[in-house]
């Protein structure tokens, strides 16, 4: 142990306690980053690539940490700064003096805005769009109950990929392609394909078929985030994404986990369903974009 200055490191194996006590009472808002480092067949895997995981312990190494930051080698920046003094421009400021971390070109980052903000601005950043959003919880006491009575809901299986597929397409198309991106027919396949193989997905069916999907896109210690709801514009204004979206805390919370989501401020009717479910929110979350 060599207590004293808060000091980054490189983590590697030997770190999950640490990572794990770290992160998991904020997974509120880092379920993201949570769910990068861990594969669920495995446990936790630091990445080995260029970029990796960056972890500050707040009194020198041996103390707990207080900072976390993952560089991905696809050029996602996912920081969470949370020092006790509360500055995280300093925080920041300590990765700057890697030359490793003053060569990498991202392509986003994501966070908590006022981590995204400390390092964009220590790193010299300037990102070309910035997406805000309002990161939101449930924990699983509060998930909402089955009321019975509406539509017909099922964990969908990977024989339901064909017909998930145009639901896919187009929450990727309106929720995710931004004015910097393609859309990528062959990309939006794989992760629907990867989603039913890992995650959990939940559908709505109307005289049988798939009208509204639900779905998680990272598995953290505690929570689990959720990602593509959708409803068939058509069959909007009937509940199905309340039932979703219910029919997956459910589950979760089945398992003593909650969840978390991050939703666009300029979205307000999907806001307040997440409310109207018991949802709450945390804090201001961004995604800028560079390329």
């Amino acid at each position: 142990m060599n207590p004293g200055r808060p000091r980054w490191r490189r983590a590697g194996a030997g770190d999950l306690d640490p990572v794990r006590d770290f992160l998991g009472p904020r997974e509120g808002w880092t379920a993201s980053l949570s769910g990068r480092l861990l594969d669920h067949a495995t446990g936790f895997r630091p990445p080995r690539h260029a970029g990796g995981l960056f972890v500050r312990h707040a009194g020198g190494e041996g103390a707990e940490l207080d900072s976390a930051v993952l560089f991905t080698p696809s050029g996602s920046v996912l920081p969470v700064f949370d020092p006790a003094d509360g500055d995280r421009a300093g925080a920041a400021a300590g990765l700057a003096v890697s030359p490793r971390i003053r060569a990498y070109a991202p392509a986003a980052c994501l966070g908590r805005e006022d981590c995204v903000e400390a390092l964009e601005s220590a790193l010299g950043w300037e990102p070309r769009l910035r997406i805000r959003y309002d990161a939101m919880s449930l924990e699983p006491g509060d998930a909402p109950g089955d009321a019975g009575g509406g539509p017909l809901l099922r964990r969908a299986a990977m024989a339901d990929l064909e017909e998930l597929l145009p639901l896919a397409e187009a929450y990727d198309q309106e929720e995710v392609v931004t004015c910097l991106h393609r859309f990528d027919p062959a990309a939006c396949r794989l992760a629907q394909e990867r989603s039913l193989a890992r995650q959990s997905v939940w559908v709505a069916l109307e005289a049988g078929r798939i009208v509204a999907r639900a779905q998680t896109n990272a598995r953290g210690w505690r929570r689990d985030q959720v990602g593509g709801v959708y409803v068939l514009p058509a069959m909007r204004g009937r509940g199905l994404g309340a039932a979703v979206v219910g029919a997956l805390a459910r589950e979760s919370a089945s398992r003593g986990r909650g969840l978390a989501l991050f939703v666009k401020k300029s979205n307000p009717a999907a806001v307040a369903l997440y409310r109207k479910l018991g949802f709450s929110a945390l804090c201001d979350f961004r995604v800028d974009y560079f390329a």
